[in-house]
């Protein structure tokens, strides 16, 4: 979806350079045309639609009569005039693109966008453990870094309790997923432009959204919740990939997402305390396929971390198909260099086997 932008403002200069900037920066977001004149603006109008209107407080008193009115003002920390949103005219035009996709998302509930010009809805990759310390995270970003390299188009969203997003990515955006779990939650504005307007991308070029500003925001989210995000990831259509960075173990939380995903990488470590884990997990998720019938096993992919070699038990569901592979043990601490080690490392084309 490109959004038809029209802006009114009697600096011409400003206007050339800030054309010149979204057109070299988001020619495939804005349909733009621009105004010095009142007149000229108002002409325009009586014969084309738009989505937005960006205009300066100069004109304060101009009503459109269709699209989204957005005051253009000179100082920073103004955002509305007569109870319409106003946005500065100093700022990135990364910022200015983010701040007008929020406003539409508050004002368009009933539009329907796709942002992304990918043929598919987005394969869901999901990354879980049966307990903490596996690599699991580790091994979730290696593979999306991974699979960025290969030329895809990959959304990493992480659902555990308390996420590191805002410590493995770096971006700029005042908006996260606060302000999506506000419209999902809320059900007020619109859910597919608060994501576009919200997502960010990392210098690796992975979508990411910002961590919550309150981890307790996250304990709201119910399984249903976060299927629901995950459908409306799908349905803007920006990546050909989706990576859930899950907790460990299986809840129902978890159950549900597992449901959605096309495929389930459990990481795990060799030693004595987690095999005994492992197949008390297996157990159970043998159990529950038999109740429930969903198909649990035959979702599970194994790779094996700090560890040279794994064992195969075909009796509860590890067996030569869906082992991948294992990741040798470096006695590194930090994540950053845990992640360039197994993207190193010569089975790192084992996670694309996934």
């Amino acid at each position: 979806m490109r959004i038809k932008l029209v802006i009114l403002d009697q600096n011409e200069e400003y206007l050339e350079r800030l054309s010149t900037l979204i057109r070299k920066q988001y020619m495939e977001k804005f349909e733009l045309n621009w105004f010095t004149r009142l007149e000229a603006l108002d002409q325009y109008v009586k014969k084309n639609n738009f989505d937005i209107l960006l205009i300066s407080d100069v004109f304060k008193d101009y009503q459109p009569g269709k699209g989204i009115k957005v005051y253009f003002v000179e100082k920073a920390g103004i955002t509305k005039i007569n109870n319409e949103p106003a946005l500065c005219k100093y700022q990135s035009v990364d910022n200015l693109y983010r701040q007008l996709i929020q406003i539409m998302a508050d004002h368009g509930e009933d539009i329907q966008v796709q942002f992304g010009n990918t043929d598919v809805c987005g394969r869901v990759v999901a990354f879980s453990s049966f307990e903490g310390g596996t690599g699991k995270t580790t091994m979730a970003v290696a593979y999306a870094r991974k699979q960025v390299t290969a030329g895809k188009k990959v959304v990493y969203l992480s659902t555990e309790d308390f996420p590191v997003m805002n410590l493995i990515f770096q971006g700029k955006s005042e908006f996260g997923l606060s302000d999506v779990f506000y419209a999902l939650k809320s059900k007020r504005g619109n859910l597919s432009m608060k994501l576009a307007g919200a997502v960010q991308t990392d210098p690796n070029g992975i979508y990411f959204f910002s961590d919550c500003v309150n981890p307790v925001e996250l304990q709201e989210m119910e399984g249903e919740d976060w299927g629901a995000l995950v459908r409306a990831i799908q349905e803007i259509r920006i990546a050909d990939i989706i990576v859930l960075d899950m907790p460990g173990g299986i809840s129902e939380k978890n159950r549900l997402l597992w449901n959605q995903a096309d495929v389930v990488a459990m990481v795990t470590k060799y030693d004595s305390v987690t095999q005994y884990k492992l197949y008390e997990m297996m157990l159970a998720v043998n159990t529950l396929d038999n109740q429930e019938n969903h198909g649990y096993v035959r979702k599970l992919r194994f790779i094996g971390n700090q560890c040279d070699d794994f064992p195969i038990n075909a009796e509860i569901g590890i067996t030569t198909g869906n082992m991948l592979g294992c990741f040798p043990y470096k006695g590194i601490c930090r994540l950053d260099e845990a992640i360039n080690a197994v993207l190193s490392d010569g089975n790192s084309n084992l996670l694309l086997k996934l």
